[in-house]
């Protein structure tokens, strides 16, 4: 007998609860669209059929990013490059101090030299160039620059007090590789600015994705690029592990400063919404 009247109250019941989803779906809605709302929070918030749109989403906003200042954004990432090398190879060529010999340690006796990790290893110019490239508005772009200069200049000065050089495991071991000594001498390599401008790459490109709403795929892309590149100064023979561990202290190091000074200075490196920043 109980049965019927349940029966009988569950319709309204059910009506309320369907109203009940309407309206908060209507309010996750309303929260999706709200500036006010950080883009990778909205996109957390997004129902079902948003989320499925946040990767074009996130796609456009990159998009829109790269195409403000590209110009500027061009040619001041090619000239700091050649002006980074310049200093890099003079000091290369001319230490001012005595050489130190970065030792070898059982890891980098056990890994060989593959020819395959020159493809990643190269690929750091163009991975470093996506941070800046990214940047929503001219102060952003500025404040960048300072950052990832100091981190360049730092390790530039670690090479004219701290002139290092590759232990003989990593000289090219055959003759077909011989033509590396007349790029790359495998100096100046404590700590490795490979690896050091990869860490810190990784770190501002998570906190660009997360910012326009990109999904963990990119996130992942992204710290499988960066893992990629630091190997690689092993796998070429570039680099001690000795050196990879300054290279992450030395980027790792610049990118926390950087991205702590970034909190505090938002409001006036962002003054719209990064997403939306005239630039």
């Amino acid at each position: 007998m109980p049965l019927l009247p349940m029966a009988e109250s569950g319709a309204p019941l059910g009506r309320r609860f369907a109203k009940l989803r309407r309206t908060f779906a209507a309010g996750r809605i309303h929260r999706v669209n709200d500036p006010g709302i950080p883009a990778g929070r909205r996109a957390s918030l997004a129902p079902p059929s948003f989320a499925a749109s946040g990767s074009a989403s996130a796609r456009r906003a990159l998009l829109e990013r790269f195409k403000r200042l590209w110009w500027l954004k061009a040619v001041g990432t090619t000239a700091f490059m050649w002006f980074f090398f310049v200093l890099y190879f003079h000091l290369q060529r001319s230490p001012q101090f005595p050489v130190t010999e970065v030792p070898a340690t059982w890891i980098d006796a056990a890994i060989p030299m593959q020819a395959w990790g020159w493809i990643p290893y190269l690929s750091l110019w163009l991975y470093a160039s996506l941070p800046p490239a990214f940047q929503p508005n001219f102060r952003s772009l500025v404040y960048y620059g300072v950052c990832i200069g100091a981190v360049c200049g730092a390790g530039l000065l670690c090479f004219y007090y701290w002139p290092t050089s590759a232990a003989p495991v990593y000289k090219p071991p055959a003759a077909s590789l011989s033509w590396l000594k007349g790029i790359d001498f495998a100096s100046n390599a404590c700590p490795s600015l490979h690896v050091a401008s990869a860490i810190f790459s990784w770190a501002w490109l998570l906190h660009q994705l997360r910012e326009v709403g990109a999904g963990r795929r990119w996130q992942v892309l992204n710290a499988l690029w960066a893992v990629t590149i630091m190997y690689s100064t092993l796998v070429t023979k570039q680099h001690a592990m000795w050196d990879v561990a300054a290279g992450l202290a030395l980027g790792g190091a610049g990118a926390v400063a950087s991205m702590y000074v970034l909190r505090s200075a938002r409001p006036f490196l962002y003054p719209t919404s990064p997403d939306r920043a005239s630039g």
